[in-house]
């Protein structure tokens, strides 16, 4: 199963049936939580976010990556 890197709580609200991990802002931090989910068992992670911008305005824009570990 994906497990998902989200930096901010904001930023997971809604999204359901993965387990989470939330990072807080930063690469060193997205990595702790990176490495927290691959210590955890998790082979696919998805590193997910809105680019910083959290607001009740509409975004087009929302950063995905996926990287799969061995």
């Amino acid at each position: 199963m994906a497990a998902l890197v989200i930096a901010l709580p904001q930023e997971a609200e809604g999204i359901g049936g993965y387990p989470i991990y939330i990072s807080g802002c930063g690469k060193v931090n997205a990595t702790i939580a990176t490495m927290k989910a691959i210590n955890d068992g998790h082979k696919f992670i998805i590193n997910f976010g809105s680019a910083g911008t959290v607001s009740d305005v509409t975004v087009s824009y929302t950063h995905l990556r996926a990287h799969e570990t061995v």
